[in-house]
C-alpha cells in the first residue's frame, strides 16, 4: 500500500499464508504445552516425587504455566474471530485511555510464578538448614490453602482482564494493538517480564548455592566415619533432586525470557528501517513469531523433567492406562 493510504488491517492480513500457518502452529503448541504442564502438575500433586511441601508448590507453578497457554490460545481465537467477522479497522494511533493487554505473560501470571519460586526457595532453604528433621515435617495443607487464596486473587484479576480485552477488541483491531505496541519501548510495555528476568537470575544463583551446600553435606554423609542416619541421607538426596528441578526450571525460564526480550527489543530498534523496506505484514509476522518461544518452553521444560526420571515415566504410564480405561468405560 502507498504511504498515506489507510490500511484495513484484517482485510490485509486475512488469508495471509504465513500468518495463518504461524497461528495454526502457535495454537497447536499452546494446546500441547497446556497438556504437558497439566500432566506434570498432576503427577507431582498425586504421587509426590519429592517432599510433600515442595510437590505442592512445584505443581502449582506448572498449573500457572498451563493457564497462560490457555490465555495465549485465546489470543489466537480472537484473531481468527476478527478475521471471520471481517472486523473493519484502520491503522491508527491508540487513544491514551485505550489499552491492549497482549503480553506473552500478563502481570498476574508473572507475579504468581515469582511467588511460587519464592515459596520454593524458602522451602528448599529450610529443608537444607533443617535436613535432619525435615523428612517428618509436613506443611502441605497450609501451603495448599495459601495457594488457593493466591489463585482466587489471580483468577479475579484474569477475569477483569478478560472483560477489558473483550471490550477493547470489540472496537479495535488486534493488529492495531500490535503495530502501536511495536512503536513503543518493549521494556516499558513488558516491565513485568523484565522484572521476572532479573528475579530468575537471582533465583538461579541461590538454587545453585543451595545445591552446592547439599552436595557437600551428602558427600560427608557417605564417608565411612559419618554418623548420619539413613533418613538423613535420604533427605539430602531429596534436597538435591528438588533443587536440581528448580535450577532447571529457573534456568530454562530465564533462557526463554532473555530470548523473548531480545526478540522484541531487536524488532523495536530496527522498526524504523524495517517498515520502509518490508510491508506491514512482515513486521507483524516477526512480532507474533516471538510468541512461539513461550509455547516451546512450556513443552520442552516439563517434558525434560518427565522423561529424565524413570519413576515419573512409570507413573505417567499408569496415569495414561487409567485414563484409557476410564475413557473406554465412559464410551
Amino acid at each position: 500500500m502507498e504511504d498515506g493510504e489507510p490500511q484495513n488491517l484484517n482485510t490485509a492480513f486475512n488469508g495471509s499464508f504465513r500468518l495463518t500457518l504461524l497461528y495454526f502452529v502457535l495454537g497447536t503448541l499452546n494446546c500441547s504445552g497446556f497438556v504437558t504442564c497439566c500432566t506434570l502438575a498432576k503427577l507431582f500433586k498425586q504421587y509426590h516425587f519429592n517432599h510433600a511441601n515442595f510437590s505442592v508448590v512445584f505443581s502449582n507453578l506448572f498449573i500457572c504455566l498451563s493457564i497462560n497457554n490457555i490465555i495465549q490460545l485465546g489470543r489466537v481465537i480472537t484473531i481468527f474471530f476478527q478475521w471471520l467477522s471481517e472486523f473493519d479497522s484502520e491503522v491508527a494511533d491508540m487513544d491514551e485511555n485505550q489499552k491492549c493487554s497482549i503480553s506473552v505473560m500478563n502481570n498476574s501470571i508473572t507475579f504468581f510464578i515469582l511467588g511460587g519460586c519464592i515459596f520454593c526457595l524458602i522451602e528448599r532453604t529450610y529443608a537444607t538448614m533443617n535436613y535432619i528433621k525435615y523428612e517428618h515435617e509436613d506443611y502441605s495443607n497450609t501451603i495448599y490453602k495459601t495457594f488457593n487464596i493466591m489463585w482466587l486473587i489471580v483468577c479475579f484479576i484474569l477475569f477483569i482482564n478478560a472483560i477489558l480485552s473483550l471490550s477493547t477488541f470489540s472496537s479495535t483491531s488486534y493488529y492495531n494493538c500490535i503495530l502501536n505496541e511495536i512503536k513503543n519501548d518493549p521494556i516499558k510495555l513488558n516491565w513485568q517480564i523484565f522484572v521476572c528476568t532479573i528475579c530468575m537470575m537471582a533465583f538461579l544463583l541461590f538454587f545453585i548455592l543451595l545445591l552446592r551446600t547439599n552436595i557437600e553435606r551428602r558427600a560427608k554423609s557417605e564417608r565411612p566415619q559419618a554418623q548420619y542416619r539413613l533418613g538423613t541421607a535420604y533427605q539430602l538426596r531429596e534436597n538435591c533432586y528438588g533443587i536440581r528441578l528448580m535450577i532447571w526450571f529457573s534456568g530454562s525460564f530465564l533462557t526463554f525470557l532473555v530470548i523473548y526480550l531480545y526478540h522484541i527489543q531487536n524488532l523495536y530498534i530496527n522498526y524504523a528501517a524495517v517498515q520502509f523496506v518490508y510491508d506491514v505484514e512482515y513486521v507483524v509476522f516477526w512480532k507474533e513469531f516471538g510468541l512461539l518461544y513461550y509455547a516451546l518452553f512450556s513443552i520442552i521444560m516439563p517434558s525434560a523433567i518427565i522423561f529424565s526420571s524413570a519413576a515419573i515415566c512409570r507413573r505417567l504410564n499408569d496415569l495414561w492406562q487409567t485414563f484409557c480405561q476410564n475413557w473406554k468405560f465412559a464410551v
